[in-house]
């Protein structure tokens, strides 16, 4: 160990194990938590993701260590086009006898995440095919990504230039950390399929500058059987009361135009009448490992 290294030493420890054995079973771990939202690497963060895999074999294969991180020559399952295009990647190692399936996703090229990390799978060893894929060290989400399963909204902005009045689902929001917590959202009453497959929301926000005591707002989707999400700002002649939130959703010309439009937004500008120029910029990111939208307004 080195002096101050803290969190680090277990996984130099891990690339010293992986520089010196084809022992694979060093990847047969599993976390305590997990979802199709969690997101990380094949290197364990701490020796406890390690309890459940005492009765693991050895199992003999080909990785390494390499500038772009972990590359690997696994066998893997084969890759059907969705919006999640989850994967089966299969160890040599095993538990009782039985192979040990780790479910991964492709993130860009050949670049991998491992997902739901507290799972096994029993892959379909049949239909596997080989093929060699790499995890970085520092797991990046591709600024363009898709998922059916992004875990919040996380805002971020210059809170000496604006701030957040209020926030729609309150009960998702999470005001310490500005996340707002992505739920199927579910209007009591209605039957319509829309408000079971898309998640909606609203912040409502103001510019900390004299003369521009009005609030705007940024009204937002997010359907989840696509993973498509879609965002617009309103100024204060389109931004309605906070009871009045639901009805937007149904009533706006806003709404309408969730429905029209094919392509995800990523930023968005809106001339506010007191001279302000907000944009925001949508990205894709880690937060405490699960992915979720980064919401920059600036």
């Amino acid at each position: 160990m080195l002096y101050g290294e803290g969190e680090n030493a277990f996984s130099r420890l891990q690339e010293e194990i992986i520089r010196t054995t084809p022992d694979d079973s060093i990847f047969a771990w599993r976390a305590a938590w997990g979802s199709t939202s969690s997101y990380c690497g094949l290197l364990a963060e701490s020796p406890d993701v390690f309890e459940q895999s005492q009765t693991v074999d050895q199992g003999r294969s080909t990785f390494a260590m390499s500038n772009l991180g972990l590359k690997i020559e696994a066998l893997l399952s084969p890759e059907y086009p969705s919006k999640d295009p989850i994967r089966f990647l299969v160890l040599d190692a095993r538990q009782n006898g039985r192979a040990i399936g780790l479910i991964v996703r492709k993130l860009e090229s050949t670049f991998y995440a491992r997902v739901a990390p507290n799972m096994f799978y029993d892959a379909d060893e049949s239909v596997l095919k080989r093929e060699t894929l790499h995890f970085e060290r520092m797991l990046r989400i591709p600024r363009q990504f898709t998922s059916c399963a992004m875990h919040c909204l996380h805002f971020e902005f210059d809170n000496s230039k604006y701030h957040i009045l209020s926030v729609q689902p309150r009960e998702l929001w999470n005001p310490n950390r500005k996340e707002l917590r992505i739920r199927l959202a579910c209007i009591p009453g209605r039957c319509d399929p829309i408000f079971f497959r898309s998640f909606f929301g609203m912040v409502w926000l103001r510019c900390n500058r004299p003369g521009s005591a009005r609030p705007f707002s940024l009204f937002f989707a997010y359907d989840q059987t696509t993973g498509r999400f879609w965002a617009k700002l309103l100024n204060f002649d389109l931004t309605p009361h906070e009871m009045e939130w639901h009805n937007a959703i149904q009533d706006t010309e806003v709404s309408r135009r969730y429905e029209e439009v094919n392509t995800t937004e990523t930023s968005h500008k809106l001339q506010l009448p007191w001279g302000v120029l907000v944009e925001i910029n949508i990205r894709a990111g880690l937060r405490r490992g699960l992915i979720s939208y980064i919401v920059r307004i600036s």
